[in-house]
């Protein structure tokens, strides 16, 4: 859990994590240099699961790389300091984690926390799941859970390079990517995270920077997940990511040539491509020509 000048929220996202249904965790957090009350809100936690680690302020990606390295288990789930996490999040991604012996990554969802009246969805008895094929679909364009959400294998963050600092502003997008490029993905349809919405969030500061990131991380993905060379994988980047002048001509290109790629190809992605087709061209009917009576 990094954290910067998160007085206001970081007690509540960290007792959200000491309240999770599943307890053999470690919590570390990463103080980025914060200049207000957060080092003196810190010190008031004894809870002995939980290891504090301070370090001058370097920005969104060094705080996590810190994190990640000092993490002693074989997975790491990632939470933000200004969010909370449901009592069964963790106990619900670990067991699909360790279901599958070929995932690397779980995503879910996250829904927005009033903060008025915090309600916590209940467990579900058969967590809901997005098809393979649709997960890795959508990792080629856009990110299908909140970073806030991801759970990953920390040697499998290793093996791929983990959080890159050239890639900030979209570390966690392009960290999932190359993730999927050499195991399975998990993505839960359902809510373990409530997030919080205030100004001096990094998402309302610098979301042109992160649309910029995004497409260039998408052009990336695009050749690993896909096996695209480099031109078709920037032209797949625009047509996903609707630059205009790629428009239907180029989106057939994309169905042709790209779509059959992703593995496996299911009933969940041909409906995405299909609902996508329809957004893109709407059909439009003609106006119907009045009669004039006799």
């Amino acid at each position: 859990m990094p954290v910067y000048n998160g007085a206001a929220f970081v007690e509540a996202a960290v007792q959200s994590i000491l309240d999770q249904s599943f307890g053999d965790l470690e919590l570390v957090i990463v103080d980025d240099g914060s200049t207000d009350e957060t080092p003196r809100v810190l010190e008031r936690i004894t809870d002995p699961r939980v290891r504090i680690l301070t370090r001058p302020h370097e920005g969104m990606v060094e705080a996590p790389r810190t994190g990640v390295a000092a993490a002693r288990a074989d997975w790491v789930a990632r939470m933000d300091a200004d969010d909370i996490a449901v009592p069964h999040r963790l106990e619900l991604q670990m067991t699909s984690l360790l279901a599958n012996p070929r995932a690397v990554l779980c995503l879910a969802q996250s829904s927005r926390l009033d903060p008025d009246h915090i309600a916590f969805p209940t467990r579900p008895t058969r967590p809901r799941r997005s098809p393979a094929g649709k997960a890795r679909f959508d990792l080629c364009y856009r990110n299908p859970g909140r970073h806030a959400t991801a759970v990953f294998r920390k040697e499998a963050y290793l093996k791929v390079g983990g959080y890159r600092p050239e890639e900030k502003w979209a570390e966690d997008f392009s960290l999932f990517g190359r993730l999927a490029s050499i195991g399975e993905v998990e993505l839960l349809l359902e809510t373990v995270v409530l997030r919080r919405r205030h100004p001096g969030q990094a998402t309302e500061i610098g979301h042109e920077r992160m649309r910029i990131a995004n497409r260039a991380a998408s052009q990336r993905s695009l050749r690993m997940l896909l096996d695209l060379g480099e031109a078709d994988a920037l032209r797949a980047a625009n047509i996903l990511h609707r630059v205009p002048g790629f428009g239907f001509r180029e989106w057939l290109w994309f169905l042709a040539k790209c779509a059959p790629r992703c593995r496996p190809f299911g009933a969940a992605l041909l409906a995405e491509l299909t609902a996508q087709t329809w957004s893109r061209f709407p059909l439009r009917m003609p106006p119907a020509r009045h009669r004039r009576r006799r």
